[in-house]
């Protein structure tokens, strides 16, 4: 961890990923080098030990990465508390005089069990796994070798996974306030009686809507609409929704100026030719990341990168044949799962003449907000542009047996095929369990299995996941041609 902490839990997880005692290694002939120990080089660390290669991991401040320390771990655990919040607000309060409840638990319980998984990270168990841990920061010596403070790694082969760092936009004022990114918004003792967010991507607003549920008055601004990767319904939905939960939201803003004054951080914001000011106890700043290669000398190894990131092939193979890139760095997919799957493509290119390519990828993503949005293969807003005629088949939730016993009504599935075929190209899932139902069509469009498959396919009732097959009946309905239906019904009548 790279930020001074009061609780004991982050101590915990500061013993466990970048120990104070650690000493590192004596320098040494690698067959692998992983400079990064997020995701991407994690996985490449532990296949490359498994299969008994020799293994160096560097990480200059937490192993585990952003994901474990700033990122996936410790906001899914706020949002999992926070929507708990909600659900006995939702209940009681109908019934009950206005409440409040603590959010000081919520932050507690999320630094205790992103200590927890620490141990999965530790420096101790990577060396028990055979993997040389060294902590500190990895710099190209030559097209060959790594020096780690005064430690020398020569590698026969070498994969980057150094992540990314927060991006902070050309704000009139913002260097002169302090403010939040993910790198230290999970330091908060709890949830501020006001935050202001800036940026309305996954990261914006899932936090936001997980504030607000901890009790901050959230106000939301961004530039164009929120989740802008998403078809606009989509947006409309999640921006509906957020205004339901008491937000302010202002969006397809220009933001003038930042300030501060009064203990408050404010900003002015131009929209729809009005200027808005708006006020806070804390900024939050959450308008994605940017790669993280400033200290590496890619120069010295002669590997190409730029303000996008390092320069890869589709093979994943930088520009010194040596050394792969993997995760954030490189500047595309920037999604943990994604990471795994572009280390595991480095490892097979680099030693087992692998021919994997980072294109053929199907990769699903997920934005945790209540309701989830998930979404994998081509939107529809994609497919206009690329002028390929779909069929859509959706459903609502509301429509749906389990969702009517949940309450959970808000959202719908909607599955995108090649026009006039079974052929599933892309599907966006809004509601309950998006993230684990986009599993299910990731699997098919991964194994190129048809959508009248998924008709033949037993769903247990009442589950979530049956709102799929009914999908999958609607694309079964079309094949009942005119003829068909006179045939089926002779048959009918004769048996």
């Amino acid at each position: 961890m790279n930020t001074q902490s009061n609780y004991s839990e982050d101590a915990v997880l500061q013993q466990l990923t970048f120990p104070a005692d650690w000493e590192n290694p004596q320098s040494g002939n690698y067959d692998l080098v992983c400079i990064g120990a997020g995701p991407a080089g994690l996985i490449a660390a532990m296949i490359g030990a498994g299969l008994g290669g020799r293994v160096a991991l560097v990480e200059k401040q937490g192993l585990g990465g952003d994901c474990l320390h700033h990122g996936c771990v410790p906001s899914k655990a706020l949002i999992a508390a926070a929507r708990r919040y909600y659900q006995v607000r939702s209940l009681l309060a109908p019934a009950a005089s206005p409440f409040d409840l603590p959010s000081k638990p919520a932050f507690d319980t999320m630094r205790a069990k992103r200590a927890k998984l620490g141990h999965g990270d530790s420096a101790a168990r990577l060396s028990e796994m055979g993997i040389d841990v060294f902590l500190g920061t990895g710099q190209f010596r030559n097209k060959h070798s790594v020096t780690v403070n005064d430690r020398i790694l020569t590698f026969r082969r070498c994969i980057i996974a150094t992540g990314s760092q927060p991006a902070c936009p050309e704000i009139p004022g913002l260097n002169g306030v302090t403010f939040h990114t993910n790198r230290t918004v999970f330091a908060l003792p709890q949830a501020p009686s006001s935050i202001l967010i800036i940026g309305g991507g996954p990261v914006g607003c899932e936090l936001a809507q997980t504030f607000g549920r901890l009790g901050s008055q959230v106000s939301l601004v961004t530039r164009g609409a929120l989740l802008p990767k998403e078809d606009e319904a989509v947006s409309a939905l999640i921006e509906a929704q957020f205004r339901t939960e008491g937000m302010t939201v202002l969006t397809h803003g220009e933001i003038l100026r930042v300030s501060a004054n009064d203990h408050n951080k404010e900003i002015a914001i131009r929209t729809t030719g009005r200027t808005t000011n708006v006020k806070a106890e804390e900024l939050l700043v959450a308008t994605g990341g940017i790669p993280s290669v400033g200290k590496l000398e890619l120069q010295r190894a002669e590997i190409a990168f730029d303000r996008h990131g390092i320069q890869v092939d589709d093979r994943l193979q930088t520009t010194n044949r040596r050394v792969y890139a993997a995760g954030d760095c490189i500047g595309k997919m920037a999604y943990s799962h994604a990471a795994e799957a572009m280390a595991r493509i480095c490892i097979q290119n680099a030693f087992f003449w692998g021919r994997k390519r980072l294109s053929r990828l199907i990769i699903p993503r997920t934005t945790f907000t209540d309701p989830e949005v998930a979404h994998v293969g081509i939107t529809r807003r994609e497919a206009e542009q690329q002028k390929i005629a779909l069929d859509h088949f959706r459903k609502d939730f509301q429509q749906t047996d389990r969702a009517t016993l949940e309450g959970t009504l808000t959202g719908y599935a909607e599955i995108h095929c090649r026009r006039g075929t079974d052929q599933i190209l892309g599907a966006s899932i809004v509601g309950p369990q998006a993230g684990e139902l986009i599993g299910i069509i990731t699997l098919m469009l991964t194994n190129q299995i048809p959508l009248r498959n998924l008709a033949k396919t037993i769903q247990c009732y009442p589950t979530h996941s049956g709102i799929l097959k009914t999908l999958a009946d609607q694309y079964t309905k079309t094949q009942l041609t005119p003829l068909r239906a006179r045939l089926l019904r002779f048959l009918l009548k004769r048996r």
